[in-house]
């Protein structure tokens, strides 16, 4: 029995206080599976991790790289054909997502302490456990499942990719050693064309913000040699490609210096923040375990 789905999520949310005293998620998700459908369901209050007992260190500071404000961004700039364009490649979910931040740090770190980077399991309770797979992460984000994986490049592929793309960009404002920022692809996108220099754009940003975040938000060569084919990702596994790099930013989250006051988190936060509270909420993932 195929247990494929497609969802269409929105998400909004009050600010989540530092001590994570209380507040309000709204999640839907119209979804329909082969053989059963799932109708619209909402989180409500919830009170949060449980507080601990304060530390007279001072707090620590962290960055979450996981940015949808700029993808967001990104999707109000398209243009009837671009818009179109994305659609038909398969990633209509994600110009329909509405997640505009990841609010709460402590939200977050508290999530990311319960996943084994080992088996990738959310465990936060008794009978609350959820697997991460690259089938979870495709039916929640709506990313191509099967297929090829993406290419991997020698780092002077990268160097050349880089050059390429300042080139076909061919803006005044950068020469071959600045950094490429989001709104240099975004003056790009303005253009209204539809072609691969589009695609390419459109996608770095899509890495860069949400489902490979770097430690850096300007575009690096990772975010630039993964979009080198865009025309091609309908038929790449990028769920399994998500999962292996959330798999290692669990992997390094668990394995930091808790000493260090300052912490970068890498991976896709927005798909573990969805995945904790639909698991607290509903009990439609034992339908699919």
């Amino acid at each position: 029995m195929s247990r494929s789905a497609l969802f269409t999520w929105s998400i909004k949310s009050q600010c989540v206080s530092n001590s994570c005293s209380a507040f309000l998620w709204s999640i839907i998700f119209s979804c329909h599976f082969q053989s059963y459908p799932l109708y619209p369901m909402h989180f409500y209050p919830w009170q949060g991790p449980p507080l601990l007992k304060r530390s007279a260190k001072p707090s620590q500071s962290f960055n979450i790289r996981c940015n949808p404000s700029d993808l967001l961004f990104t999707i109000q700039l398209l243009n009837h054909d671009q818009y179109a364009a994305i659609e038909a490649l398969g990633f209509g979910h994600l110009l329909r997502m509405q997640i505009d931040a990841v609010e709460s740090s402590d939200l977050l770190t508290w999530i990311m302490d319960r996943v084994s980077p080992v088996d990738m399991i959310i465990r936060i309770g008794p009978g609350k456990v959820l697997p991460i797979t690259p089938s979870v992460i495709h039916m929640v984000l709506g990313l191509p499942k099967g297929g090829s994986t993406i290419p991997s490049y020698s780092r002077m592929e990268d160097v050349q990719f880089r050059k390429q793309m300042i080139s076909d960009l061919n803006q005044e404002c950068l020469s071959d050693d600045d950094p490429i920022h989001i709104s240099n692809l975004q003056e790009e996108i303005l253009k209204g064309r539809v072609d691969s220099l589009f695609m390419r754009c459109f996608f770095m940003i899509v890495f860069n913000c949400l489902l490979f975040p770097t430690s850096s938000s300007n575009i690096d060569s990772s975010n630039i040699s993964k979009a080198m084919n865009p025309e091609l990702f309908s038929a790449v596994d990028l769920s399994q490609s998500v999962f292996d790099d959330l798999q290692a930013s669990i992997r390094i989250w668990h394995g930091r210096n808790k000493e260090q006051f300052t912490h970068t988190i890498y991976g896709c936060a927005v798909f573990l923040i969805v995945c904790f509270l639909y698991l607290i909420s509903s009990h439609v993932f034992r339908l699919l375990y």
